[in-house]
């Protein structure tokens, strides 16, 4: 994906209503920063189908095996501990944003993450190891509005719910500890911090890890910024007892749209009739649903939007319709759950070209069409 596939976004970082915007690059695009570094080869369509159901399948056992007491979490004893089990989502997203972080501020590229409750980065000493990352990493020592979260405080405890696992205690610090569905995990220090947005737009007192062990399919990014959120011109027969049944999230760190099953059957169905003019060729992994446009110059895609109760409608732009391995095999870039009480997510291919704007203090998510070009 090049430019086409940058999103923007907005969102409340604080109990003020404050809000801040970034650029969010595609991970592998000519904007990125990671990009230059040629010893990080960007996946392969295959890889990130893979990477998808992997990120998917984490998800909705998450979701559904909701974690209520911590009975049988994992305890993280120190900084050098590594959880033992999945607690979270996938943490290698397609999408980075650069902000600031610490007095004086150290620029760093983490992954843009809306499925993921926290941020976190790689920190020194690193003291049992980090991966390789762009930027050089940070050093709290060095920052004037560094402090460390107590354990006994309260935000120390919420961890359990954010990542899956029994938050530690090293010296009075607050230890967390995440692990992915690809089994990458990093472990460390609980801390606030300075987070700088903009020359204009600045945070005090963001809580992030500060890791210590740090291990997984990063893509030379410093970490993750964890932001998680609880056809063709006729409309879709479907109920939408369809949708709520298990409900539906939006997340930057799945490539394509999951939807429940009887919802992709009829989109399939559709689109297949819309499309019937052109040849169809093998599936890609799980886009079952795939052309081979070789032979064309021009293309006609059917129209695509998502309805909402509110009685809006969301376009989706065409570059979000299909996902491609080449021009030979190119692919509704849809899926179907397994189960009807797997949760819709709505992935980061159906998020081209929008504007998204993520309240977090009132629970509210919007669209705008053209956020960019």
């Amino acid at each position: 994906m090049g430019d086409s596939a940058i999103i923007f976004f907005v969102y409340t970082l604080s109990s003020n209503d404050t809000k801040a915007s970034l650029k969010v690059v595609h991970k592998h695009g000519p904007c990125s920063k990671l990009n230059q570094d040629k010893t990080i080869a960007a996946p392969t369509p295959t890889e990130i189908l893979l990477q998808d159901q992997s990120r998917v399948k984490s998800i909705h056992s998450r979701l559904s095996n909701p974690k209520t007491s911590g009975e049988n979490d994992v305890k993280v004893i120190d900084a050098t501990t590594i959880p033992a089990k999945d607690g979270s989502v996938v943490g290698s997203g397609s999408y980075i944003v650069t902000v600031g972080l610490g007095t004086p501020q150290k620029e760093l590229s983490l992954i843009f993450d809306t499925g993921s409750d926290i941020t976190w980065t790689q920190c020194q000493p690193c003291a049992t190891i980090c991966y390789k990352q762009m930027e050089q990493i940070f050093d709290p020592s060095q920052s004037t509005s560094y402090t460390n979260i107590s354990c006994s405080s309260s935000i120390c405890s919420s961890l359990t719910s954010a990542t899956g696992i029994t938050p530690g205690c090293a010296s009075s610090t607050c230890v967390y500890g995440i692990q992915y569905g690809d089994s990458s995990f990093s472990v460390g220090f609980f801390g606030a911090e300075k987070l700088t947005l903009t020359p204009t737009e600045a945070f005090n007192n963001i809580y992030f890890g500060c890791g210590q062990n740090n291990q997984g399919l990063f893509g030379g990014s410093a970490g993750i910024l964890g932001l998680g959120i609880n056809v063709g011109g006729t409309k879709l027969a479907i109920s939408a007892s369809v949708f709520s049944t298990a409900g539906a999230i939006i997340d930057s760190g799945t490539t394509i749209t999951w939807l429940p099953p009887a919802a992709y059957s009829e989109l399939r169905a559709s689109f297949r009739n819309l499309m019937s003019n052109y040849p169809l060729t093998s599936a890609l992994g799980t886009l079952d649903t795939c052309y081979d446009f070789s032979s064309y110059s021009t293309i006609s895609v059917p129209k695509i939007g998502f309805f909402f109760s509110s009685g809006i409608e969301v376009d989706i732009d065409v570059s979000g319709v299909f996902f491609a391995s080449s021009i030979s095999q190119v692919c509704l870039a849809f899926a179907g759950n397994s189960d009807a009480a797997d949760l819709l997510i709505f992935g980061n291919v159906q998020q081209k070209t929008l504007e998204v704007f993520y309240d977090g203090s009132a629970g509210k998510v919007g669209f705008a069409p053209g956020g960019c070009s």
